[in-house]
C-alpha cells in the first residue's frame, strides 16, 4: 500500500491572488467566466474550491480547469503552483539528488557553517512579508476574528504569543482597513481589529507593559467606535477601567465606566454585569463599602437577567468568558478591598471558593488569581494551618504562568504571611518570594 500524499500549501496561487486584490469567491467567479467563455457550459467552482486549491488538496485541477484557471489569470499555471503528475515526479528526483548533497555538506561542515552571517541575520533573510490584498472582504474578518480568538485564549491560560507576534498581527489587521470591498466589511473589519488590539493590549496589561497596553486599547476604542459596536466599545473601556483601577486610578476608572454606560439601553444585561463587577473593585480599591455592595448587587441581578441577551452579537463568545465563575471572582476581587478593612470577610472568601471551583482548565490564570486571595484572607484570619495550605495551593496554580498581575495577587499572600511564626506559613512567605515580580 502506498503511503497518503502529503499535502503542500500552493503559496503561490495564495500569492499571486493576494497579488491582485481577489476574494476567493470572486477568484472562483472569474475562473467559472473563463471556463464558460471556452467550453460553452458554466464553471462550478466556489470559494471553497479555491481553498481546497490553496491548501493543496487539489494539486493539479482537471485539464478543463487548468486551461481556464491559465486564462483568468493570464499566465501558465506553472507560474501557479500546479504542475503536472509528470514534471512533479521529475523535480521530485531532482530535488532528492540537491537534498543528499545538503546533507553529505551538513556532515561534513556542521549545521553552523550553512548559516550565513549567523543565526539571526539568517532567520532575517528568510522572512517574507505578506502583501496586503488590494480588495479585503469577508474572508479576512474572519481571519482577524479568528487570530483575536487565538490570542485571548493563549492569554486566558497564562502562556501569549510573543510579543513580536502579537504586535505584527495588530499592524496587519489595521492595514486590511484601507481596502475594504464594501461598507459592511469595513464595519466588521473594524469590530475584528478592535477585538484583536483588545486581546493584544490585555496581554499586554497583564504583563506589566502598561504603556504598550494604554496603545493598544486606544486602537481598539478607536476601530469599535468606527464599527458603531456600542457593546464592544463598552468591552474595551471596561478593560481600560481595570488596568486604571490596577494603576491605582480608581477615581480615573469609574470616569471611563461613566463613558462605558453611554446608551447603556444598547448594551447587554451580561456586559452590564460585566461593568457593575468592575465598579465594585473600583470603589473596593478606594475603600467605599456602601457603593461596593451596592455594585455587587447590580452585577449579581444583571447576571441573573441576562438569559434574554442570547440574541446580541458576541453573545457566545462574551458569555465564555463572562461566566458564573467570572462573576464571582470579579466581586470578589472588588470586595475585597472592604475586606482587607474587615468588612464582608465571609462573602468574599465564599465568592472566591465559587470562583475557584467553577473555573474550567481554560481559565487556569483566573483561577489562580482567586486562590491567592482566598489564602491571604485566611492568613489575616485566626488560623495560620489554613492559610498556609491555601497559600500552598494557590503557590502551585501560579507556578509557570508569568503575569504581573497574578505576581500583585501572590505578594498579598507574601504581606499576611508577614504577621505569622508558623513554620508552614514561613516557608510558603520564601516560596512566594521567589514568584514576585519585583
Amino acid at each position: 500500500m502506498q503511503p497518503p500524499r502529503l499535502r503542500t500549501p500552493n503559496s503561490l496561487l495564495t500569492q499571486r491572488i493576494a497579488e491582485r486584490g481577489w476574494t476567493q469567491q470572486e477568484t472562483a467567479d472569474r475562473i467559472n467566466a473563463a471556463y464558460a467563455a471556452i467550453h460553452s457550459r458554466p464553471g462550478r467552482y466556489d470559494d471553497e474550491s479555491i481553498r481546497r486549491l490553496e491548501r493543496g488538496d487539489v494539486s493539479n485541477p482537471q485539464r478543463p480547469y487548468r486551461v481556464a484557471i491559465e486564462k483568468a489569470f493570464g499566465v501558465p499555471v506553472a507560474e501557479l503552483g500546479f504542475r503536472s503528475r509528470r514534471a512533479r515526479s521529475a523535480n521530485t528526483e531532482e530535488d532528492d539528488v540537491r537534498r543528499i548533497d545538503f546533507l553529505r555538506g551538513l556532515a561534513a561542515m556542521g549545521g553552523s557553517a550553512l548559516l550565513a552571517g549567523g543565526l539571526q541575520a539568517t532567520l532575517n533573510d528568510a522572512i517574507v512579508h505578506t502583501p496586503t490584498p488590494r480588495l479585503i472582504g469577508p474572508e479576512h474578518v474572519e481571519e482577524v476574528a479568528r487570530i483575536a480568538e487565538a490570542v485571548r485564549r493563549a492569554d486566558n491560560l497564562g502562556h501569549p504569543f510573543a510579543w513580536e507576534v502579537m504586535a505584527a498581527q495588530v499592524r496587519r489587521a489595521v492595514t486590511l482597513l484601507e481596502s475594504a470591498s464594501s461598507h459592511t466589511v469595513n464595519l466588521n473589519l473594524n469590530a475584528a481589529v478592535a477585538a484583536l488590539a483588545d486581546a493584544v493590549g490585555w496581554a499586554h496589561f497583564d504583563a506589566g507593559q502598561h504603556r504598550a497596553a494604554d496603545r493598544f486599547f486606544r486602537i481598539a476604542l478607536h476601530c469599535a467606535e468606527q464599527a458603531g459596536s456600542w457593546w464592544l466599545r463598552a468591552d474595551v473601556l471596561s478593560d481600560m477601567a481595570r488596568q486604571a483601577i490596577y494603576l491605582g486610578q480608581a477615581d480615573e476608572a469609574l470616569t471611563i465606566l461613566g463613558a462605558a454606560k453611554v446608551r447603556e439601553d444598547r448594551i447587554s444585561s451580561l456586559r452590564r454585569a460585566n461593568l457593575a463587577a468592575v465598579q465594585a473593585r473600583a470603589f473596593g480599591a478606594i475603600g467605599d463599602v456602601r457603593e461596593t455592595l451596592r455594585a455587587v448587587r447590580d452585577a449579581d441581578e444583571h447576571f441573573h437577567d441576562a438569559a434574554a441577551d442570547r440574541d446580541e452579537p458576541d453573545y457566545d463568545s462574551f458569555s465564555d468568558y463572562f461566566s458564573f465563575a467570572q462573576l464571582n471572582g470579579d466581586t470578589a476581587h472588588g470586595l475585597f478591598g472592604i475586606a482587607l478593612h474587615g468588612h464582608a470577610v465571609d462573602e468574599t472568601r465564599h465568592r472566591l471558593r465559587v470562583a475557584a471551583d467553577n473555573y474550567g482548565s481554560d481559565w487556569s490564570r483566573s483561577r489562580a488569581f482567586c486562590l491567592a486571595l482566598d489564602a491571604a484572607l485566611a492568613l489575616r484570619g485566626s488560623d495560620p494551618e489554613e492559610g498556609a495550605a491555601l497559600g500552598q495551593a494557590a503557590v502551585a496554580a501560579a507556578t509557570g504562568i508569568g503575569s504581573a498581575r497574578l505576581a500583585a495577587n501572590l505578594e498579598e499572600i507574601h504581606t499576611a504571611a508577614a504577621t505569622h511564626d508558623h513554620p508552614e506559613v514561613k516557608a510558603l512567605r520564601a516560596k512566594t518570594a521567589s514568584l514576585i515580580i519585583q
